[in-house]
C-alpha cells in the first residue's frame, strides 16, 4: 500500500481475485478501508481476514484490527452535531457590525 488509495484498493482487489483465500491481501484490503476510515465496511472485510488467519499471528493481528475498529464506531468518529443555537453570536455579530458602521459614519 501507498499513498495513493485508489491504485492500492485495485491492486488489492485484483490479490483477492488471483488468490480468495490469503490472508494478507484480504486483511491490506481491511486494512485500507480502516485507514481512510471507511468502518462499516473495515469490520466487514476485517472479520473476513480472520475467518482465513492460519496462523497466531494473523489472528492476533485481525483481532487488534477488529477491535480498534469498533473502538473507534463505539467512541464515534462522527461529526458533531449542532445542538447548540446560533442566535447569540448572529446578534453579537450584528451588533459589532452596527458598531463598527456607527464608528465610521461619526467619523466622517
Amino acid at each position: 500500500m501507498n499513498y495513493d488509495v485508489y491504485r492500492s484498493m485495485d491492486a488489492l482487489e485484483a490479490a483477492r481475485r488471483i488468490e480468495p483465500v490469503n490472508f494478507l491481501a484480504q486483511f491490506k484490503y481491511a486494512e485500507l478501508y480502516y485507514r481512510i476510515r471507511a468502518l462499516d465496511r473495515a469490520e466487514a472485510e476485517t472479520t473476513r481476514a480472520l475467518e482465513l488467519a492460519g496462523t497466531t499471528w494473523e489472528l492476533s493481528l485481525s483481532r487488534r484490527q477488529l477491535s480498534e475498529i469498533r473502538r473507534l464506531r463505539r467512541e464515534g468518529t462522527q461529526k458533531p452535531t449542532w445542538s447548540k443555537s446560533l442566535r447569540l453570536p448572529f446578534i453579537g455579530f450584528v451588533v459589532l457590525l452596527m458598531a463598527i458602521s456607527w464608528f465610521f459614519m461619526a467619523w466622517k
